[in-house]
């Protein structure tokens, strides 16, 4: 094993452990394989290099210059947990239940959330409605859950459910593809063909993706003001019926490209 595979693997070891940053590892292989990555991959060598070299010393420097360059060029999700483990866990348990990746799809009632937990807890002594307390007030803070609140309930609510942008925000840690990406070859196709608006059915038609992974990059669209707000987001089988391209989708397509 050379130098630069010993250090990377410290890294990784050390950024499992600390309270902030093992949603790093979790995402690793998806930030490895985006080609943004290539940009930066020289330096990243040169930190592992050096932690290589030097196990352990100025490790915390070396984790912030990995963050700043990770953050720098876009690389990293926005959900810098805490509780980071069992965050990403519920995470992905709403985000693989959803059949349509449409706001409130899936619905995790309150005994589904204290299960779902209690098979994440590694540790015994832990309360588990504490923990699921905590877990869902992170995801709501971070703008990625509904609560839906009952005043009988243990927690004050009886379930939970995704938000209209969890699924463009989540997809591209526990998918295999990227809701920005997505969105990238949809507005390429409809400038290309000279289209300013086309209906979610025949976009559906064109690209084969099906209504969870289009849904998804609909939402993204949405969420960066690239189609104009004609409608709520939510339907029967597609989030819109039919989107219209903004102005700004324009420049999103050749800021993308450059």
């Amino acid at each position: 094993m050379d130098i630069k595979e010993i250090g990377k693997r410290i890294l990784q070891d050390a950024l499992s452990i600390l309270p902030y940053t093992p949603f790093i590892v979790v995402e690793w292989t998806r930030i490895e394989n985006d080609k943004k990555f290539k940009e930066i991959e020289g330096e990243i060598k040169k930190i592992w290099e050096a932690i290589g070299k030097f196990p352990w010393k100025r490790l915390e420097a070396y984790i912030l210059r990995l963050f700043k360059l990770l953050e720098d060029n876009n690389l990293l999700t926005t959900f810098n947990f805490r509780l980071s483990e069992a965050c990403i866990g519920l995470a992905k348990e709403i985000n693989n239940k959803s059949k349509l990746a449409q706001p409130n799809d899936p619905v995790i009632e309150y005994n589904e959330g204290v299960k779902i937990i209690k098979n994440k807890i590694k540790n015994e002594d832990t309360k588990v409605e504490e923990q699921l307390r905590l877990i869902v007030y992170e995801l709501e803070r971070k703008d990625l859950i509904h609560k839906h609140a009952d005043a009988n309930s243990p927690l004050g609510f009886h379930a939970i459910s995704p938000k209209e942008y969890f699924f463009c925000r989540t997809d591209s840690i526990f998918q295999d593809w990227n809701p920005q990406e997505d969105a990238k070859e949809i507005v390429r196709f409809l400038i290309n063909s000279k289209k300013n608006s086309i209906s979610i059915e025949k976009l559906d038609a064109h690209f084969g993706w099906g209504p969870r992974r289009l849904n998804s990059a609909i939402a993204f669209l949405h969420k960066e003001k690239l189609i104009h707000k004609d409608y709520n987001l939510g339907g029967i089988k597609y989030i819109l019926p039919r989107i219209r391209l903004s102005e700004e989708a324009h420049f999103f397509l050749k800021e993308e490209n450059q």
